[in-house]
């Protein structure tokens, strides 16, 4: 559909916009288009299940299969944002000149470095919008029609990167700012608001809906498994003082002991910022 390979001067990476929804024998789920981004320093892929979709980018490890890797984020980012917007989009970079990583700084240098010409790349093929009217990138022939809707998030590796994304948002004159990465200095804190969580509980709060009751006086039982790092829907539960049974785990090992879930006041300013209940204290023994 793009590509910013003629552009002028010659770009710092290549950037092939694709539409995945015509291309045959793709794996499910299929994109609604892809950005293939390549460069001795950075590969990269963006995908999209529509036109209005947003989503995080990932820094991968994943040197021979990321797009593999966000591909399967993406199909969770599309069940996540169901209640929210139509689609997701998920992206993902792999830095391809990284020193050592016991050098932590100069590390995390070359992966800053890494993500902002991914996010040029993708912005060099990208609609502009000027008050009312789209402006095309310059050197590019586009055989999609328009397209300026484009936003990005904060993922894994790249929490911190928000701010980076904007700047060059804001250099490059795209429309929409510092707008264009949520969770930077100029947006909201995910992890303090408790995004995650309080969005489980919402999902939770439709699927109780459609079954003709949302009363917090009924009882009602859960299932899953979670690692002591990623509680979302247990905490979730406790938001809305809620009780349910649940399995935990630990990345190493598993256990079948099932847990209640209690919500429990504690003093203001410790533990969960959404019920209150410190680590460890939001599950006992049923």
């Amino acid at each position: 559909m793009r590509t910013n390979a003629f552009q002028d001067p010659e770009p710092e990476a290549l950037a092939f916009k694709i539409r995945s929804a015509e291309m045959p024998d793709l794996p499910p789920p299929v994109p609604y288009m892809e950005i293939f981004v390549h460069s001795p320093r950075v590969e990269g892929i963006h995908l999209r299940g529509g036109k209005v979709a947003r989503g995080g980018l990932r820094w991968s490890d994943r040197r021979d299969d990321f797009r593999t890797e966000i591909l399967s984020l993406l199909k969770a980012q599309m069940v996540k944002n169901a209640v929210i917007v139509p689609v997701g989009a998920k992206g993902g970079f792999f830095p391809k000149q990284l020193p050592p990583p016991t050098d932590r700084e100069a590390f995390l240098t070359e992966g800053r470095e890494a993500y902002k010409v991914f996010v040029r790349t993708l912005l060099s093929v990208t609609d502009n919008r000027v008050g009312e009217e789209i402006v095309p990138p310059t050197g590019v022939v586009r055989l999609d029609g328009d397209d300026p809707y484009f936003v990005v998030a904060a993922d894994k590796g790249t929490a911190t990167f928000s701010d980076t994304a904007n700047a060059i948002s804001l250099d490059a004159g795209f429309w929409l700012g510092d707008a264009f990465a949520s969770g930077g200095s100029q947006g909201y804190d995910h992890k303090k608001m408790g995004i995650t969580a309080r969005g489980a509980w919402i999902s939770v709060e439709r699927h109780f809906r459609e079954m003709g009751s949302m009363s917090p006086s009924i009882r009602s039982t859960s299932s899953g498994s979670a690692t002591c790092r990623a509680m979302s829907s247990v905490t979730a539960c406790c938001s809305a003082g809620r009780s349910g049974w649940w399995r935990r785990s630990t990345t190493a090992t598993s256990s079948l002991t099932p847990i209640r879930i209690r919500r429990r006041a504690l003093p203001s300013g410790s533990g969960c910022s959404i019920c209150r209940a410190r680590p460890g204290r939001i599950i006992t023994r049923a």
